[in-house]
């Protein structure tokens, strides 16, 4: 019965049938009998969403030099291992100007990682007498940075060897203000012996840049941007105060004005650990219900359509039963 009522209502979204449709899948959610049930509801506004024609903001920026200078910004905080996996991830990079600025929020010494990276020369050690938390690392790295653009690695991610030539590239002589690249989620177990893959999937990505879908859920890791510096400035930063999922409030703010654009290159990874995804988000001493409902105060919007499918994400988020590491309908986490 979901299933068809869904079918039905795909058929009303394709033909512009819009509150017909939405009536539908309200209906379905309603009598929903599983949580698998509320994730295809999900997934079809989803789709909706990003079918939505682009906005096409007309932009004021100058248009961007054909060599940029990238600023990574990498916060680590009692990481080492990993830290050191990232730093190797960064010095591949086929591109060659950028710097990297490395954020010790108040961790463990990392000077002797950052001595033994092969891009030594290239980064900047800031530490932290105290943990500030992420975003104020961030916002610390981001005034210190020398580039046109910035980049995000976060000490746990990697970069692929051509992750910031696709952003340089995609971003010179264009009047953007942001992209982001495709990426991999990869699911890992960490123990004394090391890192352990357990899995990957394509991380999920309508396509084009889709500002509905935005205002409903983050579709993008920091891992995968690439910022102009004069914009994110503009902007304000990064909100300090927002406990968690500040890099989707920063999008929020930035897209008020500006559009994204969407590299097709698969070319960055989004690591999980095995914990992270066993544990819901509030048992990690979080409140995803207080904050996801402060951001979409924060970013209100008329829409219905929109209304329903925050109200929608908002349930599967809290209950457990859609995070990071859940495929979307349709996909699935390849075994290693």
């Amino acid at each position: 019965m979901s299933a068809d009522k869904l079918a039905s209502a795909r058929e009303c979204f394709e033909a512009d049938r819009v509150e017909r449709g939405l009536a539908l899948v309200k209906e379905v959610c309603r009598n929903a009998d599983s949580a698998d049930v509320a994730r295809q509801a999900f997934g079809l506004l989803q789709e909706q969403l990003a079918a939505a024609p682009p906005r096409n903001l007309a932009s004021t920026l100058a248009p961007l030099g054909d060599d940029p200078r990238i600023s990574v910004i990498v916060p680590t905080k009692n990481r080492e291992r990993m830290l050191g996996s990232a730093l190797d991830s960064l010095a591949g990079q086929t591109w060659e100007n950028w710097e990297g600025i490395v954020v010790n929020d108040g961790g463990n010494a990392v000077e002797a990682i950052v001595a033994a990276s092969r891009a030594r020369e290239r980064l900047r050690l800031v530490n932290l007498a105290e943990s500030l938390g992420q975003a104020a690392a961030r916002n610390l790295a981001i005034d210190d940075s020398k580039g046109q653009l910035l980049c995000f690695l976060d000490d746990d991610d990697r970069f692929g060897p051509g992750h910031l030539a696709a952003i340089a590239k995609a971003m010179k002589g264009t009047r953007h203000a942001a992209c982001y690249t495709r990426f991999e989620t990869v699911l890992e177990r960490v123990d004394d012996a090391g890192r352990h893959e357990l899995g990957r999937r394509l991380a999920y990505a309508p396509p084009r840049f889709s500002h509905p879908l935005l205002m409903v859920r983050s579709y993008m890791a920091p891992v995968s941007w690439g910022l102009r510096i004069e914009c994110i400035h503009q902007a304000g930063g990064f909100d300090e105060v927002t406990p968690f999922m500040e890099d989707w409030e920063l999008l929020l703010r930035l897209t008020k004005q500006w559009d994204m654009l969407q590299v097709e290159s698969v070319s960055a990874e989004y690591r999980l650990r095995e914990m992270q995804v066993q544990d819901s988000v509030s048992k990690r001493g979080k409140d995803p219900d207080a904050t996801m409902r402060r951001i979409y105060a924060r970013y209100p919007d008329g829409d219905d359509l929109i209304a329903f499918a925050r109200k929608l994400y908002l349930w599967l988020v809290v209950s457990g039963n859609f995070s990071t590491a859940t495929p979307a309908p349709g996909e699935a986490m390849q075994k290693a």
